[in-house]
C-alpha cells in the first residue's frame, strides 16, 4: 500500500470516528435535538479538517506531504475525542440537555485550525516543490 491510500483511509476513518462520536453523544437519553438532525448540523463544523486532508491527499503525489496530512488527521482525531469527552463528561448538567454544548462542539474544528493550517501549508509547499523539481525544462535546439 502506498502513502496516498494510507493517508486517505486514515482521514476517512477519522471522519467516520467523528460521526460515530457525535451519534453516540447525541443518543444520550433526554437529548432534545435528535440523533440524525444533530449529527447533520454538527458534522460540517467538526468534520471539515479530515475532509480537507482527504482532498489534499488525493491530489498529492509526494509521500512526505501525505505523511504530514495523515499525521494532521490523526492529531485532529485524538484532539476531537479529548474535547468531546471533556465537554460531555466535564459538564454533567449538560447531559440532560445537549443544546448548550452545540456552540462548543461546532467550534472544535475551528479551534484546531491554528495547528492544522501550518501542517496543511507544509504539505502543500512540499508537494509544490516536488512537482517543480520534477518538471523538465525543454532544451532549446
Amino acid at each position: 500500500m502506498n502513502c496516498r491510500n494510507i493517508s486517505i483511509r486514515l482521514s476517512a476513518y477519522v471522519l467516520l470516528g467523528i460521526t460515530g462520536i457525535l451519534v453516540y453523544f447525541l443518543s444520550v437519553e433526554g437529548c432534545n435535538v435528535g440523533i440524525l438532525l444533530g449529527t447533520l448540523i454538527l458534522l460540517p463544523f467538526c468534520g471539515f479538517p479530515p475532509t480537507v486532508s482527504i482532498l489534499l491527499s488525493a491530489r498529492s503525489t509526494n509521500s512526505i506531504s501525505q505523511i504530514i496530512l495523515a499525521a494532521a488527521s490523526l492529531l485532529y482525531g485524538v484532539w476531537f475525542v479529548c474535547v468531546t469527552v471533556y465537554l460531555f463528561y466535564g459538564y454533567p448538567a449538560c447531559l440532560i440537555n445537549v443544546l448548550p454544548l452545540f456552540p462548543k462542539i461546532t467550534h472544535a474544528g475551528f479551534r484546531a485550525f491554528p495547528v492544522l493550517l501550518p501542517l496543511w501549508i507544509a504539505a502543500i509547499v512540499i508537494e509544490w516543490r516536488s512537482r517543480k523539481k520534477n518538471q523538465t525544462i525543454p532544451s532549446e535546439p
